[in-house]
């Protein structure tokens, strides 16, 4: 049985791991993760802790879940949402804007546009690099 599946079994709500030797901790979370989107439903909320080697914790949340956005994108997303908002008033909130855009990239991978998506997303991963670590949590381990 995998660590997923008795975690799971057992109603844990943290997995707690080394890091691997072959792999980097975001590797390792994705494979993590992935086990976990095999469960039945409905599963549980998870995170899985990966203890570095200086001792150090990385979190990450299993399956759906809140997502960490960048300060520049939660900058952006208040901006059209003030824009909006003189349009729309008091009814129009933050996740109206964020729920639209999340909806038009589904419908863009969808159509002609999915390649232009798709390029898109290689750019900002790879402009985010050098800060690829800047959002996670971590914890000092005494």
């Amino acid at each position: 049985m995998g660590v997923t599946a008795t975690s799971s079994r057992t109603a844990s709500s943290r997995i707690v791991a080394g890091r691997s030797a072959v792999l980097s901790p975001d590797e390792q979370a994705r494979l993590v993760g992935l086990a976990w989107e095999k469960l039945p439903q409905p599963r549980p909320s998870i995170s899985l802790e990966i203890i570095l080697s200086d001792g150090q914790s990385q979190f990450y949340n299993l399956g759906p879940h809140p997502p960490r956005l960048w300060p520049e994108d939660v900058e952006l997303a208040h901006q059209l949402w003030l824009e909006l908002g003189e349009r729309f008033g008091a009814k129009l909130h933050h996740r109206d804007v964020m729920g639209v855009a999340l909806r038009r990239i589904a419908d863009d991978l969808k159509s002609e546009r999915s390649r232009e998506v798709i390029e898109a997303l290689e750019r900002e991963v790879e402009s985010r690099k050098p800060r690829a670590e800047a959002p996670k949590v971590h914890v000092k381990q005494n």
